[in-house]
């Protein structure tokens, strides 16, 4: 935000003294598996199943929403996943 109007006053011709300020670093929230199986529980069908794949599989939310009915594989339980954004060849069985 400093640096956001430390820039435009520079286009203006401004000047200002900004204050001084020291970021905190923390690490972020990460969720253990008990609250994201709460998490889970607490959801209506679709989403609960949406989530419980997310979980178990490790996919990004874009690439389980991009899923086609024949990435299922029928004599397995799992699913066929091509990671086309690094255009991989190899397809991974979750």
């Amino acid at each position: 935000m400093v640096d956001t109007y430390t820039g435009f006053l520079r286009a203006v011709g401004g000047v200002w003294d900004p204050p001084r300020y020291h970021r905190i670093a923390r690490l972020p929230f990460i969720p253990t598996e008990q609250e994201i199986d709460q998490l889970i529980v607490g959801c209506k069908d679709k989403t609960a199943m949406f989530l419980q794949l997310l979980k178990e599989t490790g996919m990004r939310a874009g690439e389980a929403w991009g899923l086609r009915w024949v990435d299922r594989l029928h004599q397995q339980d799992g699913v066929n996943h091509t990671n086309e954004t690094k255009q991989s060849e190899n397809a991974e069985n979750l």
